[in-house]
């Protein structure tokens, strides 16, 4: 379903979009950190699983079970969502912020950046996320 002539004019003419945008925000900060369960990026791309290397470094310091990108839990954790009340964005909070990069884009690391990270997106919209995004602002300007 899409957004019909009358419901585009009512968001428009919103005053106050605050409220909206935190919802739709927290609703997606939400399947963002459930890529972290899923071990998946947007689209449901599987994760590029982890090294041998990787896994038993994790095994000898008894990081246990193996989740790509939740040893610890400070990367999914760290999803946050900012609102300026017309829209709003979603990424991880300073603490974790070149951690989050090689992760998202993958590239070279560690020392002497002799270690290449495979991409693992975690952030995005997929055609799910903007359908269900859709549903939500529908529904709020059906039912204010």
């Amino acid at each position: 379903m899409a957004l019909t002539r009358d419901m585009q004019r009512r968001l428009n003419a919103l005053e106050d979009a605050q409220p909206l945008m935190a919802a739709l925000a927290i609703d997606q900060q939400e399947r963002v950190r459930d890529r972290f369960v899923d071990q998946e990026g947007p689209g449901r791309r599987p994760w590029t699983p982890l090294s041998p290397v990787t896994i038993e470094k994790r095994e000898k310091d008894g990081l246990i079970p193996i989740r790509i990108l939740s040893a610890r839990g400070d990367l999914a954790g760290s999803i946050t969502y900012r609102t300026d009340g017309r829209g709003f964005t979603i990424g991880t909070d300073g603490a974790v912020a070149d951690y989050a990069a090689i992760h998202q884009f993958g590239g070279k690391a560690g020392r002497g950046k002799k270690v290449e990270i495979p991409a693992r997106p975690f952030l995005g919209f997929d055609d799910q996320d903007l359908e269900i995004l859709q549903e939500e602002l529908i529904d709020w300007l059906e039912n204010p």
